[in-house]
């Protein structure tokens, strides 16, 4: 017993030792954080970003950012290895951008095959769409601002956190293009007045090009509808009997109501009748005031969360209603139909999102104040 204990011990300590064999300093690696694929104005030429820390005393520039022109990403691997300190490596990547001409080719996520099938490649990296060019990225000055292979993958954090936007890796973007019941959406990033900013959400469609863009409302109204909130959820509207006061040209809106949402309970009824999907979406929203028009006694409490429910109604089916005249699925409803109605699904998975529009959603909320804040 006690030789085998001993031999245990040895085998454990020789694995430990094997981690050792070789050690590589931080120095010695240029670690590509953020990598972008872009295309010449031609469109003939595909354009490889990669930005990365600079670890080094000596330096005074403390992000290294290198563009070249390759025909793929393993190709611009060895490129950016020919001009770079250190040996390159995407293990630690946290942010891959695609821009605006790229993703005008319908073959544009054939460059991902890569990430799929190198598992040094780190698959948990988001994907993001880049309203702009790679050299506006590469040119950009933010002396404010942490060096940008830093500052880019906090700024999509945070984004997600405050529920402004909606990450998408690169692992769950190749989950999103084979199933045929969600349609594509990635985290929309551009440059506005010299400043990169991350808000909105871009949907694609099946062919997997742009086909709209979401402001930070409908990006939190999509939130709301898929179930989901990470962070601070906290959505702000104008309540329908406040109209006349817009109307008078006065600064303040005094109609304006603001609440946290604590949590979202979504539950998702679907039928097949009269030769098309029913989708009934029943959410529960319990909300926290943090801005109310008025005093809140428990009788106006009560007026309150009616008035928010009729104004989150209105706009939620609103939304869906423009969802189903772009033919476009991020909610995600295709899944609930394979699972309720299988057989009625197989005949139509096909050709979804086109029919997604000859059905009829329905959404109801039920909103509960759980808190009225400090002021009553």
């Amino acid at each position: 017993m006690k030789n085998l204990k001993i031999a245990t011990i040895s085998l454990l300590i020789l694995v430990l030792l094997t981690g050792c064999k070789k050690i590589v300093n931080i120095e010695d690696i240029t670690m590509g954080l953020i990598l972008g694929i872009d295309t010449n104005e031609q469109n003939k030429q595909l354009k490889m970003f990669m930005s990365s820390p600079v670890f080094s005393e000596e330096a005074e520039e403390k992000n290294e950012q290198i563009v070249v022109d390759a025909s793929s990403v393993r190709e611009a691997r060895n490129l950016f290895d020919s001009r770079v300190t250190g040996v390159s490596t995407a293990g630690k990547l946290q942010a891959f951008l695609v821009t605006t001409r790229l993703i005008e080719n319908k073959t544009w996520t054939s460059l991902l095959d890569l990430f799929y099938r190198d598992p040094k490649l780190r698959q948990n990296a988001d994907l993001v769409y880049f309203d702009g060019s790679i050299s506006e990225l590469v040119d950009i000055k933010q002396k404010d601002k942490p060096r940008l292979s830093i500052f880019i993958p906090q700024l999509i954090e945070t984004a997600d956190y405050r529920n402004i936007t909606l990450r998408t890796s690169i692992r769950m973007f190749h989950l999103m293009k084979f199933e045929k019941g969600i349609t594509p959406y990635l985290p929309k990033m551009s440059i506005k007045d010299g400043e990169i900013e991350v808000s909105g959400v871009a949907l694609l469609d099946r062919n997997f090009l742009i086909k709209r863009t979401l402001s930070i409302q409908e990006t939190q109204l999509l939130r709301i509808l898929q179930g989901k909130k990470t962070g601070q959820l906290a959505p702000m509207f104008t309540l329908a009997s406040g109209q006349k006061e817009k109307e008078n040209n006065q600064l303040i809106n005094l109609r304006q109501t603001n609440f946290n949402v604590k949590d979202i309970k979504r539950k998702v009824d679907c039928k097949f009748a009269h030769n098309h999907f029913d989708f009934k979406i029943a959410l529960t929203i319990p909300i926290m005031i943090t801005q109310s028009p008025y005093p809140l006694s428990d009788k106006m409490a009560d007026k309150l969360s009616k008035e928010i429910r009729s104004s989150i109604e209105k706009d939620l089916n609103k939304f869906v209603k423009n969802l189903q005249a772009d033919e476009l699925d991020p909610i995600g409803l295709g899944i609930f139909a394979s699972s309720y109605e299988y057989k009625h699904w197989k005949k139509v998975k096909s050709k979804w999102p086109e029919a997604l529009k000859d059905s009829k959603i329905h959404v109801n909320t039920k909103i509960i104040i759980v808190d009225k804040g400090i002021t009553m």
